[in-house]
């Protein structure tokens, strides 16, 4: 499960990071830089990141699109693929 670091002084937000450890060291690193080492009076959080749903969506779209166009077209997805020169 991904991790972001969100500090509440700066209204600011780290990357996603695939480990706390990870978040835990953009945390250090930001209090180092922002806030001279202390933490923030208002806080701050290592939060679980919710995965986007962009990949799945994507994926499911493109097999979809493929499933459409053999049923019309007759037209294989391997076909294509070698068309493209992935195959």
């Amino acid at each position: 499960m991904p991790y972001r670091y969100r500090c509440h002084a700066c209204a600011t937000e780290s990357n996603l990071c695939s480990w706390p450890a990870h978040a835990r060291a953009v945390r250090r690193e930001h209090r180092r830089i922002a806030h001279g080492g202390m933490r923030p009076a208002a806080g701050d959080r290592i939060v679980h990141a919710v995965p986007s749903v962009r990949g799945p969506a994507w994926t499911i779209g493109i097999l979809l699109a493929l499933i459409v166009l053999k049923e019309l077209t007759g037209i294989e997805p391997a076909d294509i693929a070698r068309w493209a020169g992935i195959l």
